[in-house]
This record gives structure tokens, sequence and C-alpha cells, in this order.
């Protein structure tokens, strides 16, 4: 069954990518020969070298058969990245977005696969690693790229290489190292919007053994959005974090690299504007928690809130004051013994923890269905407290024909989960805590490695990993001061609930599920020339299964839900060539990717008015796409840069439920959060000027975004929840090495041309959709010292 199903992924992927890779593969090789004779490779100077750890090993990125994007910490200064957030200008086929919980916790999508719940229940589909340790919690993410060696973006499943399973893709953060030299910056920047900050780092060799650096930054923007109804000022940046890098040398086979990061941020949150409502669905929700008369009212209400929105987009009316606190810290070790120049021994431990707190209103609005039922949908008192441990060791090998690697990793997750709902209706229902206390753990054993055929350019690169992931959890739910469970049922043994019964009160309920898969990779490269690779690859891959949270039926609590799993091929070339005296690169893939069980969040009003939602394999879908990365080099101190992503993500099944429970089949709903089209666009031109004067630097970058749903399960009115696409600009003058020294100086505009777009929006299954506002234009000025 297996070999049938991968020659059915690969004759779609064939049919799908064939003519668009063979076309790049000849245009390539017509456009090498221009500029040197048949047969022998193009002499491309100039196109940097990039180093990726792709596979867990420092190779070029050109001989890497994945599709990586690979931007270096010059790059982030140069591009203005400052936050993850910004991460989405880089490659293509990637969305970073901020969440409604606000700008500490940002939501990655890559080829179609979305983050549903930051919960401890639920895997991400996208792991960021810093210094190879997985940070599975995405809160606390936005503010960690300062003093940066590189950001590499993977696409497609990881998992046979990496700690945690995933279907979508991984980012990997490399911070800059401690070197044996004194070196060091400090950076400030000033701009509109109150906008200020400072950041640098400094490198302390402490003689030949031993190498610290320390870096830091404190950042902070006013916000940019107003409440109507308060004067509350929203969707600000405000954080500081710090980190050291302590490297230990004591012998000439040895090295040992200690991390210690530390971010916090303290802001306003985030505001979701409600832009469109369904009026038989809010006046259904009326009459069900019989209110069936304000039903009218409340329509017209939130369309006058809407045409609000739309006259004066960045502000909003609430009822509520957002917030949103996060504070998290992590320490770290990578340990590496080169025990001959063919064997070495890796150790990689961390620790994390995280602590935040968040409300947001999810029904953006300030009505009510009556002063008695109170306000229709927010979230109170979110709290998140999680730390997470993780240990690998690798065996790393290296010879003639065949690299290899084999190692173990275990990662151990505990903390809790916890936030009241306000729900209209009844006044002494719509409160309900809920919440879950969870502990996750995984075990898993991997092998890969490439061989080098005696046919010169060609190879196999295969990996395997097997996975244990272990889930025990308390859930809670309440309704008012009754608990939301009435079950008598026997649960998982603990030692603090020796036979796991239902606890009344404080309403908890045990969860327990556990599941063993495995994931593969092989890959088929044949690197023609120096210049030249085309790789055929198929991967297996998956997420984890888990418990509910946040359950508000029994029957729902009583259901876990099973791993997600996709089978994926993808079709690839790297080329670096030359037309004339122009040097070209020009990478390229295609993929179809079968997705099976996969994980969504199901959400209705049932005929009692409570919203019912729980996580379910809801869904089965398949997923084609296409990615080109092109880098030109015109003339000297010119670069062109281009990138897109076409994702056509389609379910061939996918059920949810009626009002009464019934299930429905929703097929032919839109993939929520994902547009069809990224494109990204660069300009980087740098003039020297006379003498010793420096030089000026010119930067560009466009990106555009196709239109977006925000829902899974579309309403009445397919086309209510739906954000338009989007282009925006930014641009950035800087003089380097100002008069022969090492101090350089910028002014930048973002959003040049004060486009007003939306990045994301919600659903929360009550009539009515929410968005959030991009930033305005906003500009600044920065200057930076190097000694």
């Amino acid at each position: 069954m297996m070999n049938i199903c991968n020659f059915n992924l690969a004759r779609r992927a064939a049919r799908l990518g064939w003519m668009s890779l063979g076309t790049t593969f000849y245009a390539a090789t017509a456009l090498a020969q221009t500029s040197t004779s048949a047969g022998a490779p193009a002499a491309v100077s100039g196109l940097e070298e990039v180093v990726v750890t792709a596979r867990r090993r420092e190779e070029n990125i050109q001989d890497v058969p994945v599709s990586v994007t690979a931007v270096s910490g010059d790059q982030l200064q140069q591009r203005g990245i400052q936050t993850a957030m910004d991460l989405g200008k880089l490659a293509p086929s990637l969305v970073v977005t901020q969440s409604p919980r606000g700008s500490n916790t940002p939501y990655f999508v890559i080829r179609g696969q979305r983050l549903i719940d930051t919960t401890l229940t639920i895997d991400p589909v996208t792991v960021i690693y810093t210094n190879e340790i997985p940070y599975m919690r995405p809160q606390g993410l936005n503010g960690g790229l300062f003093d940066i060696q590189s950001v590499q973006v993977l696409r497609g499943p990881q998992g046979t290489l990496f700690g945690r399973n995933t279907t979508g893709g991984a980012v990997l953060v490399t911070t800059n190292p401690a070197t044996d030299r004194f070196e060091g910056n400090v950076g400030v920047r000033a701009g509109d919007f109150g906008m200020y900050g400072v950041d640098g780092a400094v490198n302390l060799p402490m003689g030949e053994k031993v190498a610290l650096r320390l870096a830091g930054t404190d950042q902070h923007r006013d916000g940019y959005m107003t409440n109507r109804a308060t004067g509350y000022k929203e969707n600000e940046l405000d954080y500081h974090a710090g980190r050291v890098t302590l490297a230990l040398k004591p012998t000439s086979s040895l090295t040992s690299t200690f991390y210690g990061n530390y971010y916090a941020s303290n802001t306003s949150g985030t505001s979701n504007q409600i832009f469109s409502v369904v009026p038989a669905v809010v006046q259904g929700l009326a009459t069900q928690i019989g209110q069936a008369a304000a039903g009218p009212r409340l329509v017209q209400q939130m369309q006058n809130e809407i045409a609000l929105n739309n006259a004066s987009p960045y502000t909003y009316g609430s009822d509520m004051q957002p917030q949103d606190h996060t504070e998290t810290w992590d320490v770290s070790n990578t340990t590496v013994w080169e025990l001959n120049s063919a064997l070495s021994i890796k150790n990689i431990l961390g620790y994390r923890d995280v602590a935040t707190h968040s409300e947001w209103d999810l029904d953006g609005t300030q009505y009510f269905l009556d002063p008695q039922s109170g306000p229709i949908f927010e979230q109170l008192n979110g709290d998140t407290s999680v730390h997470q441990i993780s240990e690998e060791l690798q065996l790393l090998g290296t010879g003639t024909n065949f690299d290899w690697l084999v190692g173990a990793f275990y990662f151990h997750e505990k903390g809790r989960d916890v936030a009241t709902s306000i729900q209209g209706g009844d006044a002494q229902q719509r409160t309900r805590p809920s919440g879950i206390y969870a502990e996750n753990k995984s075990y898993s054993v991997f092998a890969s490695g490439t061989y080098r055929f005696s046919l010169e350019g060609l190879s196999l690169s295969a990996g395997v990993r097997e996975t244990r992931d272990e889930r025990f959890a308390y859930a809670h739910q309440q309704i008012g001061a009754a608990c939301g469970f009435n079950l008598d049922v026997t649960g998982p043994k603990t030692p603090t609930q020796p036979n796991g019964p239902l606890i009344s009160p404080p309403c908890l309920f045990p969860e327990e599920a556990s599941f063993t898969q495995p994931s593969w990779s092989l890959s088929l490269n044949y690197k023609l020339n120096d210049q030249f690779l085309v790789y055929l690859a198929h991967r297996h891959g998956y997420r984890s299964g888990g418990v509910q949270n946040r359950a508000t039926r029994e029957s729902v609590a009583l259901t876990n839900f099973n791993p997600e799993k996709v089978n994926d091929i993808e079709l690839g070339t790297k080329s670096d060539f030359n037309i004339g005296s122009m040097q070209a690169r020009v990478n390229a893939d295609v993929y179809y990717a079968k997705y099976d069980d996969l994980q969504r969040l199901v959400s209705f009003v049932a005929n009692t008015g409570t919203l019912v939602s729980g996580l379910f394999n809801a869904a089965a879908s398949d997923v084609k796409g296409a990615e080109l990365e092109l880098t030109l080099l015109p003339v000297r101190g010119l670069q062109l840069q281009a990138s897109a992503g076409y994702v056509d993500p389609k379910y061939k099944e996918f059920k949810t439920f009626s009002a009464l429970g019934t299930p429905t089949d929703i097929s032919y709903a839109p993939f929520a959060q994902v547009p069809k089209w990224t494109v990204n666009g660069g300009v980087a031109y740098t003039q020297p000027l006379p003498s010793t004067l420096g030089s000026l630097q010119f930067t560009y970058d466009y990106r555009y975004q196709s239109e977006i749903h925000v829902s899974d399960v579309p309403e009445i009115d397919p086309n209510a929840d739906r954000l338009p696409g989007f282009s925006v600009s930014d641009a950035r003058v800087g003089w380097n090495d100002i008069a022969g020294s090492t101090v350089a100086a910028s002014v930048f505009v973002t959003n040049v041309f004060d486009k007003t777009y939306f990045t994301y929006g919600t659903n929360p299954s009550l009539g009515m959709n929410t968005r959030q506002v991009a930033p305005p234009r906003m500009w600044g000025a920065e200057a930076r010292v190097k000694f």
C-alpha cells in the first residue's frame, strides 16, 4: 500500500511540475552556455556562498536538496527586520501574522499549514529553533531577532532530522557566537508613533579557551489603533531582551557553548475590528438564548460599527481594554567533541520557561444583546505558564562516499493554559472559566545519511525517525458557578488523584493519550556540475495527536484527536549561472502533499446558546504548490531579488456539525488564513563615495499577498469572511562607514504608500468576523557604531 501511495504521489507531482522545472533547467543551461563553452561550468563569482544547517551539518545552500531560504544577520539589519512578524518578507509560501493574543505571539503559515491554537494540547505546524532548541510555544517569539548570525526557513514536513515533528516547516535562528577577539556594536533608532530603541552587543575574549558575548535590545513604539469607546491605544510594541553567550574550548577537539536568553514585554494588546456580519446567524443566536427581539437591534448596531471602521480604519469600538504581558527565559548548552576528522559527538540540552497574561475582545464590538446579558464574546484572564526541557544526543560521521547521523531526542513540557470567556446569554451562565493543566512527553530515535554514487554528482539521502508522544492533562470547565462536566468516570492514576475521578469543584476532568508514529524522508539528488542541482524528494511527516482543551461538552472532553499525517513529494532545482556579465541564481520547486486526519477546531452554537467547540481529525486535503527564488547581480553594487510562492490547498473531506450536532460535509470550504500567492521583491544598491567618505546604500522591499478567508467553516454568506489581498513597500537609505569611520546611519519608511491593509482575521462562530489592521506608514532614523 505504501509503495502504491508513493507512486501516485510521484505521478501527481510530476504532472504538476515537470513542465515548469524543465523550463527552468533548459533556460539555466542555455543561459550558462551564452558565456561559457559547451560542457564547461559557468564562472559565477560575486554571488554569496550561503551556509545552512538544514541537514544538521554545515553545507552550501546550493548543494542541499531541501527548500530552504537563508538570510544573514547583516541582511536582516539592512532590511529593517527586527521581529518575527517581519520574517514574512524573506521566503516564498511563508506568512507571519500577529495573533489575537497580541504582538508577542506570532502565527506562522507555511505551504498552507497554519497554527490553530497555542495551547498545550496541540503542537504547532511550524517549530522555531533557536540555537537548535525547539521553542514549542510561540509566545515571546516576536522580539528575539537581535544580534543574529542567520535565519533559515525550511519549507515542507520536518521531523526526520529535527526533534519535533511538523507538517508545515521549521525556522532556524542562530545567534552570533562568542569569539576570541574584542568587538561589538551599538545602535539607536527613533521615529514617529513614539518610536525609540537601542540594541547592541560586545564580545569579550577571556584567554585562549574562554569567550563571552553580551547582547541586548530595548524597543518601543506607540499603538496605532484607537478604541473609540475609551480612547485606549492598542497594537503597540514594547519589549526588552538580553542574551549571554559563553564559549569554552578546553581542548582543540572539545567545545562547549552556553546560551542564556531573556525576553519581557508589557503592551496594550491587539485590537480585533469587526468587518462583516451575517444577520441570519446573529438573529439565530439571539433567538436561541431567548433574546429574539434584540436581534435586529444588534445587527444594526454591528453594521453601524462596521461603517465607522471602514471610514476610520485605525479606530474601532470595544467594551474592554485588551492587554498582553509576556516573559520568557531559557538556558541551553551545545557541546561538540571531535573524536577524529571523520567522527564527532554533539549534545544539545535546553530549558525554556514561558509566562503570559492576555485579554482580548473576540467580537470586536461594544454592544450587548441586552443590559443583563453582558458582552457578546470576550476572552479574559488568559494565563499561560509553561516550562520545557529538551535533550538531544548525536553521533555524526563523515566519509568519502557516505555521511551519516544517528541520535536520540527527549522532550518534556509541563504547565497550564487557562482563560475565562464571557458569552452573551443567561447572566448566570455567561462567565465560563476553562483551561488545561497538561504534561507532554516525547521520545525519539533517528538516523539519516547521504550516499554518493560512483557516477559523479549522483547521491541518495534518506532518514527515518520513530517517535512516541505522551499526553496527560486535567481539563477545567465551568459555566458560571457550576461545573461544565457531569461525569462519573475513572481516569488516569496520578499521585494527587489516585483514581482520577471528576473533581467538583474545581471541575477538573482527567485526559490521557499516547501515540507512536514514524517519519521518514528520501531524496535522489543529481548535481550536473558545480552550478546545477536537481532533486526528487519524498517525505512522510506528522503532527502529534492530543487531548481536548476547553471542551464545552462531556462528549467532546472524552474524544482524543489522533496525529495529523502528510505524505509529500517535491521536485526541485538549484542553479547559479551567468547571462553575459550578469550573475544569476535561480532556485525553484514544485510539490504535492496529501494530508490525512487534519486537526481542525470545530465550533458551533448549540440550541441552548452555548458555544460548543473541540479539536477533531475532521478533514483530509491535497495541497499543490510551486516556489521560485531569484537573485540577479546586473552590475557592480546592484542586487535584485524576487521570490514567489503559489499554494493550492483543497479539502477532500471536511466534516463539521450543525447547531443540533448533526455531521455536515463542508469539503467545499477554503483553507483559512492561507493566501494562494505570496510575492516578495527587493532592490539593494550600494554606491561608493569619493575617497574615504564611505558608501551610500539604498534598499527597497516589496510584498504582495493575495486574499485570505478567516474561517475554516463558512457561514451563510460565503464572502463574509474574506480579507482582500494587499501589496506593501518599505524603503531605506543608509550611509555606511561615514568619512572612513565605523559609524553608519540610515533613514527608513515602512508602508511607503500608506496602504490600509489587513493581515489576519478571526471568526468566533457568532455571525461576525473580525480583522487586524496592519500598521500605517511609519518613518524613522537609525545610527550604529561598530568597535
